[in-house]
């Protein structure tokens, strides 16, 4: 029985530019390139950009960008012009990372470099720690409050995701008016109240770490732990 494999796709902007708009030698590489026959074609290009960022990220440790920039682009035609639009996968990882450490901050950041997981770990292990002492202020408790009482409609989007809500309502025998009474319910929650579910159902030496995909340690040459 064939199976259908449905990958994470994202939002892509490619900017074409005509051969004109590149210096002599890339020109004529370009131009060499699109006459040739053994380029990835249109349809198969993002499939081949996919399993080279894949046997990048499977490596041991993981490659953060290659070595050399592709020589791979996607080529268009349009009145007798030639279009391309390099891949550039080098200078896109690059950016990328610099982007990520740049907009996200610790330990956020730090947990995509494998020798900075285990102090990412502890950063988090910490928070949850203090969960468990009920070590958060009033207004922490507040936002939360405001973001549970405005964001829960964002659960109701599509088919699919009222057919599971209707599922967790009748799980947990709850009228089908709950998801209007919820902002309400979530306005009355009292930082007590949250102290108190803290200390009964979060508990720091019940927690279990998870690692996936290619981890390399100091102590050790290279190995690999899944989940």
């Amino acid at each position: 029985m064939s199976r259908l494999i449905m990958l994470p796709c994202a939002a892509f902007l490619r900017v074409y530019e005509p051969l004109s708009a590149f210096g002599p030698a890339e020109r004529a590489h370009w131009e060499a390139y699109a006459a040739s026959g053994d380029r990835p074609r249109r349809a198969d290009a993002l499939e081949a950009e996919r399993e080279e960022a894949l046997r990048r990220v499977i490596a041991l440790p993981p490659i953060v960008a290659p070595a050399q920039e592709s020589e791979d682009a996607y080529v268009r035609w349009a009145d007798g012009i030639t279009y391309v639009c390099p891949w550039q996968t080098r200078l896109r990882s690059w950016l990328a990372l610099g982007r990520l450490r740049a907009t996200s901050g610790p330990p956020l950041a730090d947990a995509f470099a494998p020798d900075e997981a285990d102090r990412a770990v502890s950063a988090v292990l910490e928070q949850v720690r203090l969960m468990h002492l009920g070590d958060f202020s009033d207004e922490e408790v507040d936002r939360a409050r405001h973001y549970l009482a405005g964001s829960w409609v964002f659960d109701y989007q599509t088919v699919e995701q009222r057919a599971e809500r209707l599922m967790e309502l009748e799980r947990w025998g709850l009228g089908l008016d709950e998801p209007l009474l919820w902002p309400d319910r979530i306005a009355r929650v009292t930082t007590r109240q949250v102290r108190k579910a803290a200390r009964v159902h979060i508990d720091p030496a019940a927690m279990v770490r998870v690692e996936y995909g290619p981890i390399r340690r100091k102590s050790r040459r290279a190995d690999v732990e899944c989940a």
